[in-house]
Parts: C-alpha cells; sequence; structure tokens
C-alpha cells in the first residue's frame, strides 16, 4: 500500500479508524475507501 502524504504539510499521514487517514501536525483527515486515487479525488472536489 502507497504511503498517504498530505497535501498541506507534505508528511505521511497515519492510518486512523473508520477508513481515514489522519495527518497529526495540521489536523487534515481524509477519508480512504478502495482506491488511494479516491482520497485525492474527495479531497479536491
Amino acid at each position: 500500500m502507497k504511503k498517504l502524504i498530505c497535501p498541506i504539510c507534505k508528511k505521511e499521514m497515519k492510518k486512523g479508524d473508520n477508513s481515514t487517514y489522519n495527518c497529526k501536525d495540521c489536523g487534515v483527515r481524509l477519508h480512504y475507501d478502495k482506491s488511494i486515487d479516491s482520497i485525492w479525488d474527495n479531497f479536491t472536489k
């Protein structure tokens, strides 16, 4: 599985609960469903 890099602070994000990824440094939370690409789709909408 690819590492997720926070789009804001560029640090690696940690996998959290309920298929989310969290960035401790800037507080971004992205939801992950099925493919890594869908995260960025959701984030950029």
